[in-house]
């Protein structure tokens, strides 16, 4: 009897100090992972960083396809950050569809940042055209900068060597408003699109169905190179058909944030041509209630350490101050609208 009132003793004693254990462990862990659709703040006990801010802010990039440049900008980004505010940035990188979705992300408040073309900027300020039912003026500039320029892209033996030749073809498109590029070309140049097939892909699964003939050709924006067609052009004999200034120039009357650029000779492997084409505009865009401090940081790694940016895409030089509010066509957010005061580039 006398050893069961021990052993009862014993077994009281320990689970006493499991509960103690717990207790302890609960106040001291770490802070949970924060909310996905939510910009959170922690408190370290003492500032990091150049930032004199003692709260840790948690923050998502919604940047696009994981092939294509934007995502890799921001990756280049959040590193950076991280560097120069060690501790006071947590920033997470979002594959999306591309322009639209980040607008939707950053105006819905689950983004603080994306890059946003300016072919769909306006709707998204004012909640018109595929924004409609939306909260308007919940996205605003911070800074215009990398184009999305038009590749059309084929392969050896697809037949296809003008514009003219994509009518009744298999053709892989962007996602969101790039799968308007194709019907907007047709349109300026007087062509059908009733008998051309468009899917909607991103730009890795067009590389994919030209390599494998399920596409014949494929249209995709964005800068110069990336690195899903520079993959394509190191396995099969890539082709990218031009987009004559005459069409472009057509093109720009009916929709002006297009104008004419040119996909230098040697941007891919074994295309050794210039290709004109047509390009428009993009800008990092964020919310009204991102802090103003977080942009001002965030505005200032871009600027002020574009060298290394460059070092990660050469089309990141396109992030200065002479681009800078090029094709402004909403409200700068106060971080932004600070930090270009500081530099003289407004009043």
């Amino acid at each position: 009897m006398k050893k069961t009132h021990k052993l009862v003793s014993m077994l009281v004693a320990l689970i006493m100090l499991l509960g103690i254990a717990t207790s302890c462990s609960s106040q001291s862990g770490t802070p949970s992972t924060p909310p996905s659709n939510a910009l959170e703040t922690d408190n370290p006990a003492k500032p990091s960083g150049n930032n004199p801010s003692t709260q840790k802010q948690y923050l998502r990039m919604s940047a696009g396809p994981s092939g294509g440049y934007n995502y890799t900008l921001f990756a280049g980004i959040a590193d950076l950050v991280a560097k120069e505010y060690p501790g006071r940035y947590d920033i997470q990188v979002d594959i999306s569809t591309g322009t639209s979705e980040n607008a939707r992300n950053i105006m819905m408040g689950e983004a603080q940042f994306g890059m946003v073309g300016l072919d769909v900027v306006k709707d998204a300020y004012d909640a018109t055209g595929e924004f409609e039912g939306m909260e308007a003026g919940q996205i605003q500039h911070i800074i215009s900068g990398p184009a999305a320029v038009v590749h059309i892209l084929t392969v050896e033996g697809s037949g296809i060597e003008t514009v003219e030749d994509l009518v009744g073809k298999k053709v892989g498109v962007g996602k969101g408003v790039m799968s308007t590029y194709l019907p907007i070309l047709f349109e300026a140049m007087g062509l059908p699109t009733d008998s051309t097939s468009m899917t909607q892909l991103t730009i890795t699964d067009i590389c994919n169905g030209l390599a494998d003939g399920t596409i014949d050709a494929g249209l995709y924006g964005t800068p110069y190179p990336t690195s899903s067609i520079s993959d394509l052009s190191m396995t099969s004999a890539l082709k990218l058909i031009p987009i004559p200034v005459e069409t472009v120039e057509k093109v720009a009357e009916l929709y002006p944030f297009f104008y004419a650029d040119t996909i230098p000779a040697g941007s891919y492997n074994g295309v050794d041509y210039d290709t004109p084409t047509m390009s428009r505009r993009s800008a990092i865009m964020t919310n009204p209630d991102v802090p103003e401090d977080v942009v001002y940081d965030i505005l200032k790694v871009i600027l002020e350490q574009n060298d290394a940016l460059v070092q990660i895409h050469a089309d990141s030089a396109s992030l200065n101050l002479d681009n800078a509010l090029s094709g402004l066509q909403t409200p700068l957010h106060p971080g932004a609208e600070r930090y270009y005061r500081e530099v003289g580039l407004i009043d």
